[in-house]
């Protein structure tokens, strides 16, 4: 079963977008719910999202982690940006609520009127289909209004004065060829406004809900059960050979020798590939010069071991091998290669 996390801000969309999302990616997915309307309230107050806003979404993604989610949906639009800027350091998909209508809205309108109930989610948004329109190389004209009373009136539970609200500020559109409705909150009125101003409205929650099942089906195609192996680059293979063979008590399981006595590639029967530095190409590489001092590497290996003590003093017999500041288990070889030894 796939695992999904939502993190909301308003009541109303935490109670239809668990049943909307189970109805479009089936049913075999378990739901767990993060409520936290600071991230709501703060921006409105401010007008803009603060540091302290930003600290608070991070908290609410590692609280969500620790349920190992395949996925983290956040459902607030004026949370977009700053979900952009923290997915890079993810290692799961981080899903933004109105990205897809961003996409979709500068598909189809050029000249694009948001509706919005928060200060923050209509410069959000406003700011969000600007960029698309960049990224795509086409000219768009947006108009955004925010609508502070409809805000109030459904933070306070009063959800019939913010869908009445909210229609009269449907109403004064004019002269616009796309309606883009910022909150999830208000998706529930796209029908009856698209009725009023005769042109097509956009709403976040169902192109959100196409965006999370293409990327649920893609999270059971692609889910690693194990690592194959590890593979690094050396400038002397036999050397490499050897130390795997002697401290490891790694066996060489294939060789593609190549010319003269330093092979092309070996592969150790423990996963471990090492390939010669000349056979580098330059999408192989991985860098983190900040970790090595060196060019190209991964960051490190842990490996392991039934006698920690035994294999540290084999490796450090090696006049080549270097004690790593994070301890005496943590070995740097030749080339830049880290290795973590764990009992």
């Amino acid at each position: 079963m796939k695992k999904v996390t939502l993190i909301h801000t308003v009541k109303s969309v935490l109670n239809m977008f668990e049943d909307m999302a189970a109805a479009v990616c089936g049913s075999d997915i378990s739901f767990d719910n993060i409520y936290d309307s600071f991230l709501a309230d703060d921006p409105d107050e401010l007008g803009y999202v603060s540091p302290a806003c930003k600290r608070k979404l991070y908290q609410d993604i590692g609280s969500a982690m620790d349920n190992r989610p395949d996925v983290v949906v956040v459902t607030c639009s004026a949370m977009t940006e700053t979900v952009r800027q923290i997915r890079p350091f993810m290692d799961i998909p981080l899903i933004a609520i109105d990205e897809n209508m961003i996409h979709e809205a500068v598909r189809q309108g050029s000249r694009i009127r948001v509706l919005a109930t928060a200060v923050s989610s209509a410069a959000t948004t406003e700011k969000t289909l600007l960029e698309e329109a960049g990224r795509v190389g086409k000219k768009i004209q947006v108009v955004s209004t925010d609508n502070q009373k409809a805000f109030d009136a459904l933070q306070s539970g009063d959800k019939a004065l913010h869908d009445a609200l909210v229609l009269e500020q449907a109403e004064q559109v004019k002269g616009f060829d796309l309606v883009v409705l910022a909150q999830a909150s208000m998706a529930h009125l796209e029908e009856e406004i698209a009725d009023m101003v005769k042109v097509p409205v956009l709403s976040s929650p169902s192109l959100c809900m196409q965006e999370l099942k293409t990327v649920l089906d893609n999270v059971k195609k692609t889910k690693v059960h194990t690592l194959d192996h590890a593979a690094f680059f050396a400038e002397d293979v036999p050397w490499f050979v050897e130390f795997f063979e002697n401290v490891f008590g790694m066996a060489v399981a294939d060789t593609d020798p190549g010319e003269g006595d330093n092979p092309r590639q070996v592969w150790m029967d423990g996963g471990i590939q090492i390939i010669r530095k000349d056979r580098i190409q330059p999408d192989q590489m991985i860098r983190d010069i900040s970790q090595s001092g060196h060019d190209i590497l991964l960051a490190h290996i842990a490996l392991s071991v039934p006698d920690m003590d035994q294999v540290l003093a084999k490796a450090y017999s090696y006049d080549e091998i270097r004690e790593m500041p994070q301890g005496r288990n943590w070995i740097r070889l030749p080339d830049g290669i880290c290795i973590e030894i764990l009992d």
